[in-house]
């Protein structure tokens, strides 16, 4: 923690010799040899801090007569270590100076962190949970715990027996309106709210069987990404000396909502589709998610992370891990290696990568809002997980490198990297495709008919009729239009050479009767489906309608005909790279290679690339002729292919950035029309 050793009452830094221990502070014992564990408590304010037998033993020594620097040479703490302790002691009013009234103000952060996240405090939480106790304490009893467990196991295996529902709803749930969305925000809320009366009853509950005096319990609302969520500081848990109390109090927040979640699950799988359904699965959802995204995943300073590190005796990890970080960091710009715990540097890693996971979903979030927003979101990333960590450790080493090489190497090894990030490399787009060898047609019922006979499935010859159909209304048709032909050209004959305007009339009206009586014989001709030689016929509903009247209101799907047809490559892109409607003109050539056989390599001239709606998520068709290449000319109809479409030449942080906006237009509606 950084920030000066200055107090309220007086301005100025404080020498570290001047410091002393707080009367107001209380270290408090528990357990024996391995199992001993430390919380230091702030008497005045409540707060209460789990540590580590050498933090008690630098407090101690102070107690002793040693000033600060002093008691950390004796206990074994490096400068580093020892002033990142003191500026961390003296800024929650553990270590106080002469004079001073007050602890340190904590050093304000970043002005980029204050904007992803920022707590407001609004009340004490304490009387609401002295009121609730009563009433829900004996959910802590051995026997609800049982009720709960078996309300768990009914609710899971409810969802499991219906997957296609919950398929439903949750793609439901992804195409929200606004109105749905502040809906799941209002959810969220009330959700989270009984979530942190859990955490709130459990600490009174547990530090009244252990006799601790509970102070004030704050609560508020903490704003990350903008996104209001609510909390209770319940820091007072470390002053219980039960481990397993500690624990409970941190999992009592994921205990209670699991029981609304639990309850929505059993209501959910018995309720017909409707709002209520919707809103159940809502709290099912959010329940799920946050809980073993966020509140369970050590990773993150929230419940999942306190009961571990508190369970697997690791007090203050995140803050060691990235002490052991920093000193990594340090030793490449050149200064000496500190001892570094592999454990800490692998939660350090861990936790590190799941922050840009965090930071790329908030990324997505402010793309569909407005890609504006998505270049503040990336610029806050970087400061916040680059620029400011490696500033820091840059001011820790200067002037101080022992290894001027060693921190040459990094420095350059860095810039090179930096800078390969944005020279131009080449952008490829590799497509899957397929050979086609037949197109296919839907044979539908086209006028009210009688089906009278249906082949079997089977290759066309060409001669034989698959579906042989009987119109009586079109044979009427027919055969009025067939006589009017008749008396036309009769009249057409009697007009002629007699008078003129009578002759053009007649004309006019015996060819639009022929071009209506060509209609009506083309129409006949589709009722008998005869397939061409070679064309492969597979009867659908017709085998079932054979001998019955069929209606075009019906709709129904009599069979297919595919027919064969020169090989062509047919692929299908997602709706995100509509930039290609305007670079994949006819006669334009790509290369594919077989997915059998990555070695071989062809070329194909665009023939169509075309928007489609049919497809999940909409998107576009392209096709491509190909040209034949000795090991393609092999290739059967159905094969796999790879299309190698290509782009313009990119940096990495273009390509990265056009990936992130590739994922979120395939979430947002698009529109797939022509003139797109």
């Amino acid at each position: 923690m950084d920030g000066g050793l200055g107090g309220a009452a007086a301005s100025g830094p404080v020498r570290p010799e001047a410091l002393g221990v707080a009367d107001h502070v209380s270290i408090t014992r528990s357990g024996g040899g391995a199992e001993e564990t430390f919380v230091v408590s702030n008497d005045a304010s409540g707060n209460a801090f789990l540590t580590n037998r050498q933090t008690v033993d630098f407090l101690d020594q102070m107690r002793e007569g040693l000033s600060a620097p002093m008691a950390a040479q004796a206990v074994g703490f490096d400068e580093q270590q020892a002033t990142h302790l003191i500026q961390s002691l003296v800024a929650h009013g553990l270590l106080t100076a002469p004079g001073r009234t007050q602890p340190a103000p904590k050093p304000k952060r970043p002005v980029e962190s204050r904007l992803i996240f920022f707590r407001i405090g609004l009340f004490d939480a304490k009387p609401i949970a002295k009121r609730c106790l009563p009433l829900l304490e004996r959910l802590f009893s051995p026997f609800a715990v049982l009720v709960w467990l078996g309300l768990i196991v009914a609710a899971a295996v409810n969802l499991i027996a219906e997957p296609e529902a919950f398929r439903h709803a949750l793609t439901s749930l992804l195409d929200l309106s606004w109105t749905g969305a502040v809906q799941l925000a209002i959810v969220f809320i009330i959700l989270k709210i009984f979530h942190e009366l859990g955490h709130a009853l459990a600490l009174m509950k547990f530090a009244r069987e252990e006799g601790v005096p509970v102070g004030a319990i704050p609560a508020g609302v903490s704003i990350f990404a903008l996104f209001p969520f609510p909390y209770t500081d319940a820091t007072a848990a470390w002053k219980i000396r039960s481990r397993f109390r500690r624990a409970m109090i941190g999992l009592a927040g994921v205990y209670f909502e699991s029981w609304i979640a639990a309850f929505a699950a059993l209501a959910w799988a018995y309720l017909k589709p409707g709002e209520l359904q919707t809103v159940l699965f809502q709290v099912l959802l959010i329940s799920g998610m946050s809980t073993f995204l966020f509140n369970m995943n050590p990773l993150v300073r929230l419940d999942g992370y306190f009961v571990y590190s508190d369970l697997a005796r690791r007090p203050n990890l995140a803050t060691r891990a990235q002490m052991n970080a920093r000193s990594v960091g340090q030793w490449l710009l050149g200064a000496d290696l500190q001892p570094v715990s592999s454990y800490h540097l692998t939660y350090w890693a861990l936790s590190y990568a799941y922050r840009w996971v965090i930071f790329a979903g908030i990324f997505w979030g402010a793309y569909v809002i407005d890609p504006r927003l998505s270049w503040i979101v990336a610029a806050i990333a970087l400061m916040i997980l680059v620029v400011r960590p490696v500033m820091s450790v840059v001011k820790d080493v200067w002037g101080k490198s022992h290894h001027k090489l060693r921190a040459m190497g990094t420095v350059g090894i860095a810039a090179a990297l930096g800078f390969a990030l944005f020279l131009p490399v080449p952008d490829t787009v590799h497509i899957e495709a397929h050979i086609v060898g037949h197109e296919a047609e839907v044979v539908r019922v086209k006028e009210p008919v009688l089906l009278r006979s249906v082949g079997a499935p089977s290759v066309g010859d060409g001669a034989s009729p698959v579906l042989d159909m009987q119109s009586p209304d079109l044979d009427l048709e027919l055969a009025v239009l067939e006589i009017d032909k008749l008396v036309l050209n009769s009249s057409v004959r009697a007009a002629s050479g007699r008078n003129a305007a009578s002759l053009v009339l007649m004309t006019t009206e015996r060819d639009r009767v022929e071009a209506q009586l060509e209609q009506a014989q083309t129409r006949l001709a589709a009722l008998s489906v005869i397939p061409d030689r070679g064309t492969v016929w597979e009867p659908a509903e017709a085998l079932r309608a054979e001998g019955v009247w069929l209606s075009t209101a019906q709709n129904q799907i009599l069979g297919m005909v595919s027919r064969p047809v020169p090989h062509f490559l047919r692929g299908h892109l997602d709706q995100a790279y509509a930039e290609f409607g305007t670079a994949l003109k006819d006669g334009h050539t790509i290369e594919f290679r077989p997915i059998a056989d990555p070695a071989c390599t062809g070329t194909a001239s665009v023939e169509t690339f075309a928007p489609v709606s049919d497809l999940e998520g909409g998107g576009f068709t392209v096709e491509a002729r190909p040209v034949g290449t000795d090991c393609t000319d092999k290739l059967s109809a159905g094969a796999g292919v790879v299309l190698r479409l290509s782009r313009p030449d990119a940096s990495i942080v273009t390509q990265l950035y056009q990936s992130a906006s590739r994922l979120a237009l395939n979430r947002l509606p698009r529109d797939l029309s022509p003139g797109r």
